[in-house]
């Protein structure tokens, strides 16, 4: 079978399925690991998948599973996300300056951070936004922008103009995926704007990330080479951190 014939049968065995792995496509095809990937990166190259650790899937599934609603996502993995956001929590202190970001993890996170000490938050997202305006201790300013009605944020221009004005202690957010070498991925170009402003303007950033989002790759990367704090349940072996490390990636696992 030729390139273009094998690459096409892995392009019609990913829409039954949600991944296909490096390995089923060197038993399925009689081909080398190093074949494969480079089928896998001639694929993403033409837009047609995106790779994961140790295979793809497809564009098209992935950009749709980031456009279910947060309140469907909310009632995924919760025991990961709370012990998550119970971590994130021991990083916060009193009087700080803070932008919460979006996401179901955040969401779970902002909940958590109600009633515990005074604090000053930022935030773009009208969900987090809603419940920490009845703790009486929260300072609460909300930035503008364009609503994205899936994930309740509020994006654009004017968004990215009004998370400048602040001088912060610390953001918290969430990201769609975190690849291999640290890489962090979103799925909108108007939401990684205002992800790279945070990491160009905020001295500290904690991002929050259960273990579908490890070793995985997405739709718009984050350009910053600013090292940073992932809270995350991924078991990581001592390999597999090694590339963090380098980065001066600080890695707290919930276990």
């Amino acid at each position: 079978m030729n390139k273009q014939a094998r690459q096409q049968a892995i392009m019609d065995m990913l829409s039954e399925r949600d991944e296909i792995l490096i390995a089923t496509i060197c038993r399925h095809f009689d081909v080398v690991p190093m074949t494969a990937r480079r089928d896998l990166k001639e694929l993403e190259q033409k837009g047609l998948v995106i790779r994961t650790h140790g295979g793809a899937v497809l564009k098209e599934k992935k950009i749709q599973d980031t456009e279910t609603s947060l309140l469907k996502r909310s009632k995924q993995r919760v025991d990961e996300k709370r012990r998550i956001a119970q971590t994130a929590l021991t990083f916060v202190h009193e009087n700080e300056r803070l932008f919460i970001a979006s996401g179901s993890t955040i969401n779970i996170f902002g909940l958590h951070l109600m009633h515990t000490m005074p604090l000053t938050i930022v935030t773009n997202a009208i969900n987090i936004a809603y419940h920490l305006s009845t703790d009486d201790q929260l300072h609460l300013i909300v930035i503008g922008g364009e609503l994205r009605k899936n994930s309740l944020t509020l994006t654009g221009p004017m968004a990215l103009h009004d998370s400048q004005q602040f001088r912060l202690d610390a953001a918290f957010i969430g990201i769609n995926a975190v690849d291999e070498t640290g890489r962090l991925y979103c799925s909108s170009v108007v939401e990684s704007d205002i992800v790279e402003s945070l990491f160009e303007t905020v001295p500290k950033i904690y991002v929050l990330a259960d273990t579908t989002k490890m070793m995985q790759r997405h739709f718009v990367p984050i350009h910053s080479h600013k090292p940073y704090t992932l809270i995350t349940t991924y078991e990581f072996t001592a390999e597999a951190q090694e590339p963090f490390e380098k980065k001066g990636i600080e890695i707290v696992q919930c276990l």
